[in-house]
C-alpha cells in the first residue's frame, strides 16, 4: 500500500495536491489502513497544500483526508502538527462558516428561517479532526471559545460529528470504522459531559462572560466570582444546553447508535472470550455506555429547567425500549463476565428509574417487560452475594436503585424477588442506608412515586431507624489506626494555629447558617400568604382583618430587604436577643432535630417528626399542630422569633399534609 500512496503522490510535479490526488487518496485510504512515515512524502505535499491557503471545497477534501488519515494513533500528532502550523488558514476558512452558525441562530429566535448545512457539516468534519488528532489536550471550553464562544454553535456542532460519526464517518463505511468509531464517539460525549462540569461554565462565565447578563470582555470578568453567585446561572446554563440537546436530536442519535453497539460488542456471551482486538472493542463499548448513562444522569439531575421536555424527549426516542431494557437484560445474563458490570448496572437502573417516573409509556412498557425486572431483582442478589465489595454503600446503592425501579414502574412481579433481596444481601447498616437515600421522594435525584401501588408493598424498605446514631464520616471508616494517630498528633501541634482563626472561620458559618435560614423563613412566608389566600373569606370585613395581619409581616420583610447583608447581621442578631421567648421549651423540645428525617417534615418546636397536621406560622415557620396548639395554651408568642402569635395565624399546608400521610409511616 505504501507504493500506492507513494505512486498517487507524485502523480504530480507541484508541491499542492490536487483535486484529483485528494480524491484518490480518500478513495484508497476509505478501503484500507497502514501505518506511514512521518517523513512521507504525503505529509510533505498536504501541509504545502493548506500553506496554499485552498477554497473551502479543496478544504473539505484535505480534512477528510485527515480524518481517514487518523484512524492510525500514529498520525495523530503528524496531524495535529499539521493543524497547529496552519492554524491561520483554519481560522480564516472557519470564521465565515461559524458567522453563518451564529446568525442562524438568532434568526430562528426572531422566527425566521436560515440555511447552515453546509457550514455546519465543514464545521463538523474540522472539529472532529481537532478533537481525534488533539486527543485530551482539546478542552470543551477551547472548543467553545474556538466556535465563536457560543455554547449553542457549539452544542449544534457536537450534535452534527456525533450524528455523522453514529452513522457513517464521513468517507469511511461504519462496518469499517470499527474501534476507530468508538473512539471518535466517546470522545464526543466526553466534551458533551464537559459542557455540564461546574468548572467549565465556571471557566466559560470568567473568560467568555458566558452565563451573564451580558457578555463582558476578558479585563471585566478577571474577578472571582462566588460559588452562590453563579449557582442559579449555571442550572440555567444546564437547561439550556438540555433545550440545545434536543431540539438538534441528539438523543435520537443516541437512542440509534446505541443498541447497535449493545447488538455489535456485547448481545453475544462469546464477547467474553474473543480475540485481543474484540476484547479491546468490548472494553471501549463499555466506556462508551457509562459516559452516555453519567451524561443522563448528569443531566437528570442538575436542574429542574428543561427537566420535563428532557424526560419527555427520552421516552420519545425510546431509549427504555432500545437501551436501558436490552442493557438490562445482557447484564442479567446468568454467565455474567463483563468488567465493570456493576457500576453499569447501577448506573442503568438509576436512569431507567428516573425515566420511569410518572410516565405512562414507561409504565406501558415495565408492564410488558416485567420478567426483565424479576431478572435484575434475582441478578442483584446473586451478583452482591457472590462478589467481595469493599464498601457497603455500593450495595446499598444498587438496591435503592431498584426499589425506585420497581415503586416507579408500578409493577408488582419484582416485589417478592427484591424484598428476598433486600432481607438476604443487607445487614442492618445497609438497610438503614438505604432507607435514608430514599427517604425524600421529591428528590431531584431520586424522585420516587408514593402514589404506586409497589409502595405500600415495600413499606418496610423505606422504615428509618431513628433512634440509630447517625454513620461515621467515610474517612472515618476508611481510615487505619496509624492514620487516626497520625491525625491525632498533627492536630495537637496546630491547635495553636487553629485557635487563632477558629473566631473569624465561626463568625463566616454563624451568617452563612443565618442567610440560609433566613431563605428558608422567607420561602415558608411566601407559602403561609399563598394558603391564606386561598382560604381567605368572601367577606369584606374578613378580608379586611385578613390584611391587617400581613400588614406587619410584609413591612418587617420590605424594610429588611433594603438593608445591607451586615445591618441585616446585626439588626438579626438584636432581634433574637430582645425578642427571644424567655421560656422554657424543655415540655415540647424532643432533643436536636434527626440527620435522618428531611427537614420538611421536621416540627420547627419538637424538633420531631410532624405526627398530627403540618401547619404554617405568619412568623415562617413550620410546626405540628398537636404541639403547637399545647404551646399556645401557655404562651401567645411564637416559640422560635418571641413575636406574638395566636391559633388565627397557623393555617394548615395540606399539600404536605397529603404527603406526609404516604410517608410518615417510613420513620415511626
Amino acid at each position: 500500500m505504501d507504493a500506492l500512496v507513494e505512486s498517487i503522490v507524485q502523480s504530480d510535479a507541484r508541491a499542492e495536491l490536487t483535486a484529483g490526488q485528494l480524491q484518490a487518496l480518500i478513495g484508497l485510504f476509505t478501503s484500507t489502513s497502514e501505518v506511514l512515515s512521518p517523513s512521507h512524502a504525503l505529509f510533505r505535499k498536504l501541509s504545502a497544500t493548506l500553506a496554499a491557503f485552498p477554497s473551502l471545497e479543496d478544504g473539505s477534501q484535505c480534512i477528510r483526508l485527515c480524518i481517514l488519515l487518523c484512524r492510525e494513533v500514529a498520525h495523530r500528532k503528524i496531524i495535529f502538527a499539521l493543524i497547529e502550523a496552519h492554524n491561520i488558514w483554519v481560522e480564516s476558512i472557519a470564521a465565515p462558516s461559524i458567522s453563518a452558525l451564529a446568525t442562524s441562530h438568532a434568526r430562528h429566535r426572531s422566527g425566521t428561517t436560515y440555511e447552515t448545512s453546509e457550514d455546519r457539516s465543514f464545521l463538523s468534519q474540522l472539529v472532529l479532526v481537532m478533537l481525534v488528532s488533539a486527543e485530551s489536550r482539546m478542552k470543551a471550553s477551547d472548543l467553545v471559545d474556538f466556535l465563536g464562544a457560543d455554547v449553542e454553535s457549539t452544542v449544534e456542532v457536537l450534535v452534527s460529528c456525533y450524528g455523522s460519526v453514529c452513522g457513517a464517518l464521513p468517507g469511511v463505511l461504519a462496518a469499517a470504522s470499527g474501534g476507530y468509531q468508538l473512539h471518535l464517539v466517546a470522545r464526543l460525549v466526553e466534551l458533551v459531559r464537559e459542557l455540564t462540569f461546574w468548572t467549565t461554565y465556571e471557566e466559560l462565565h470568567s473568560n467568555l462572560g458566558i452565563g451573564s447578563k451580558a457578555k463582558k470582555s476578558l479585563s471585566q470578568c478577571t474577578g472571582s466570582v462566588s460559588m452562590s453567585a453563579l449557582s442559579g446561572p449555571f442550572r440555567y446554563h444546564v437547561g439550556q444546553l438540555i433545550s440545545h440537546l434536543v431540539r438538534y436530536d441528539f438523543f435520537a442519535h443516541m437512542s440509534m447508535y446505541l443498541p447497535h453497539v449493545l447488538g455489535k460488542y456485547l448481545a453475544s456471551p462469546s464477547s467474553c472470550s474473543s480475540s485481543d482486538g474484540d476484547e479491546r472493542n468490548v472494553l471501549m463499548a463499555l466506556s462508551l455506555l457509562r459516559n452516555h448513562l453519567l451524561l443522563l444522569q448528569t443531566l437528570l439531575m442538575l436542574t429542574d429547567q428543561y427537566a420535563l421536555v428532557l424526560r419527555k424527549a427520552l421516552c420519545r426516542c425510546g431509549l427504555l425500549s432500545k437501551v436501558c431494557g436490552p442493557l438490562l437484560r445482557v447484564l442479567c445474563r446468568p454467565q455474567g463476565c463483563l468488567p465493570g458490570e456493576l457500576s453499569l448496572f447501577v448506573q442503568t437502573v438509576a436512569v431507567a428509574s428516573t425515566l420511569t417516573y410518572h410516565s405512562s409509556e414507561c409504565h406501558q412498557f415495565w408492564g410488558e417487560n416485567s420478567s426483565v425486572l424479576v431478572a435484575a431483582a434475582d441478578r442483584s442478589a446473586v451478583t452482591l452475594a457472590d462478589s467481595c465489595i469493599a464498601d457497603p454503600r455500593t450495595s446499598a446503592e444498587l438496591v435503592a436503585q431498584l426499589v425506585r425501579l420497581v415503586v416507579n414502574s408500578r409493577s408488582s412481579a419484582a416485589v417478592a424477588p427484591l424484598l428476598k433481596t433486600w432481607e438476604s444481601v443487607l445487614d442492618s447498616g445497609g438497610k438503614q442506608c438505604v432507607a435514608c437515600s430514599l427517604s425524600n421522594p421529591k428528590s431531584r435525584s431520586r424522585p420516587l412515586d408514593i402514589s404506586s401501588p409497589s409502595y405500600n408493598s415495600l413499606r418496610c424498605v423505606f422504615r428509618v431507624d431513628t433512634t440509630a446514631p447517625p454513620p461515621p464520616p467515610a474517612a472515618a471508616r476508611r481510615g487505619s489506626v496509624g492514620d487516626l494517630l497520625r491525625q491525632r498528633r498533627r492536630g495537637r501541634h496546630n491547635r495553636e494555629q487553629r485557635n487563632l482563626s477558629r473566631g473569624r472561620s465561626r463568625g463566616r458559618a454563624r451568617s452563612k447558617r443565618r442567610r440560609r435560614h433566613e431563605s428558608q423563613q422567607a420561602r415558608l412566608q411566601q407559602r403561609y400568604h399563598l394558603l391564606v389566600q386561598c382560604t381567605t373569606p368572601t367577606t369584606a370585613v374578613a378580608r379586611e382583618q385578613t390584611q391587617v395581619q400581613l400588614v406587619p409581616l410584609d413591612f418587617v420583610s420590605d424594610a429588611s430587604s433594603d438593608e445591607s447583608s451586615d445591618d441585616r447581621d446585626d439588626a438579626a442578631d438584636a432581634y433574637e436577643s430582645t425578642c427571644a421567648p424567655q421560656v422554657d421549651l424543655s415540655r415540647w423540645r424532643r432533643g436536636p432535630p434527626p440527620t435522618t428525617i428531611p427537614t420538611q417534615y421536621i416540627c420547627s418546636l419538637s424538633h420531631s417528626l410532624i405526627r398530627s397536621a403540618p401547619v404554617l406560622s405568619s412568623t415562617g415557620y413550620l410546626f405540628d399542630e398537636d404541639v403547637i396548639i399545647d404551646y399556645l395554651q401557655y404562651y401567645d408568642v411564637c416559640p422560635i422569633s418571641g413575636a406574638s402569635m395566636s391559633r388565627a395565624d397557623l393555617v394548615v399546608d395540606t399539600a404536605l399534609k397529603e404527603e406526609l400521610g404516604k410517608v410518615r409511616a417510613n420513620f415511626m
